[in-house]
């Protein structure tokens, strides 16, 4: 989020654009996301085309144990990302703090965040267009912008969180169905002791 965030800003000509980073942030770019949908032969998409309707991908995609898929997508990125260690390099040099280590998996299924697929905005912390504070906590915001832990300041007109959401879907449906009906829902997301996605594409709700 803070990734689109920063570049859209840029791209609308603000003058001066930084990106405060809590954590060391996972980045996947996005033509190994795009690559790892390819055959033997190197054809994009072989899934999600339009010969193929979308259900039937989803249903051939989601067929296939999480724990395997977890494992081939960890094998391939580390693989590309030694290949491409200047990539990773780059953004250090520019102060933002890369997790070298998650698989993407990890990340999506059981962390709910703490990565990025990048569709362009690293080129631009690499470059220095988007510049980054990244390691030290925010200890106060002020009329000028934001002091740090460290004593440090950065001075900003404006200030957008960008700090995730809120992962327990029963907080946002409490408010439209009412508590007694969230309540009744089981948790979503992350993996059950099976090593299934929980409570999607089926029913989530327990017995009244």
């Amino acid at each position: 989020m803070a990734h689109d965030i920063a570049s859209d800003m840029y791209r609308a000509g603000l003058r001066s654009v930084t990106m405060v980073q809590r954590s060391k942030t996972a980045i996947y770019p996005m033509e190994w996301v795009a690559k790892g949908q390819e055959d033997a032969n190197n054809n994009l998409r072989v899934l999600y085309n339009t010969a193929i309707p979308t259900t039937v991908a989803d249903a051939i995609s989601a067929s296939r144990p999480n724990k395997i898929t977890r494992d081939i997508v960890a094998v391939n990125f580390e693989a590309w990302g030694a290949l491409e260690q200047g990539r990773f390099e780059a953004l250090e040099r520019a102060g933002f703090r890369v997790d070298r280590k998650m698989p993407m998996f990890d990340n999506i299924l059981n962390r709910y965040g703490g990565y990025y697929i990048d569709v362009g905005a690293s080129s631009l912390i690499a470059n220095g267009e988007v510049k980054v504070k990244s390691g030290v906590p925010i200890k106060t915001l002020n009329a000028d912008g934001i002091e740090f832990a460290d004593g440090t300041r950065t001075p900003a007109d404006v200030i957008v969180l960008a700090t995730g959401q809120d992962h327990d879907y029963r907080n946002q449906l409490s408010l439209i169905l009412g508590s007694d009906v969230a309540q009744r829902l089981e948790d979503f997301w992350g993996l059950d002791e099976e090593g299934e996605v929980r409570n999607i594409m089926k029913t989530a709700g327990k017995d009244a």
